[in-house]
């Protein structure tokens, strides 16, 4: 690309960001983010991955688009379980949060959230890039499988 034309775009990307701000701060990078966490992962398996358009590609091969879904499906539940334990233990763990049990849950969360924010702003970015969240989002999604009060370290097991 010749520097003329480069110029030429990044004058096209100034004037976009300022007709919509947001827009290019916040609808963009939330699509991006949205795109990451979401993307079925297919990379090393030996199907297409693909969803779009839907019933073309259920008529094309439905074991490829139904393991696909399955895959995008699994997705959403590793996501949704890592916020409803994180949720489960903030509601569940008081007494605990306030004995040193907050940092690393802080830490994982800062984790992914770095991790995600970072990758709206790389300029080629791949779903898989965010596979190393993904023991974090295993970590804070096994939270949900706590008893109620087991956050608090000096609980005995017996519940007395």
């Amino acid at each position: 690309m010749t520097p003329e034309v480069d110029a030429g775009f990044a004058q096209l990307a100034r004037e976009r960001t300022a007709r919509h701000p947001l827009r290019t701060y916040l609808t963009v990078p939330a699509g991006r983010i949205l795109t990451f966490w979401f993307t079925p992962r297919t990379e090393l398996l030996p199907i297409s991955g693909h969803l779009w358009p839907i019933g073309r590609r259920w008529d094309d091969d439905p074991v490829d688009f139904a393991v696909t879904v399955l895959f995008g499906a699994l997705n959403i539940f590793y996501v949704a379980l890592a916020i409803f334990g994180v949720r489960k233990f903030l509601r569940d763990g008081g007494s605990a949060l306030q004995r040193g049990w907050t940092m690393p849950l802080v830490l994982l969360i800062v984790f992914i959230a770095v991790r995600s924010a970072f990758l709206t702003r790389v300029e080629t970015p791949e779903p898989r890039y965010v596979l190393e969240c993904f023991p974090a989002v295993l970590a804070l999604g096994a939270l949900a499988w706590l008893p109620r009060g087991a956050s608090d370290p000096r609980a005995a097991p017996d519940g007395s």
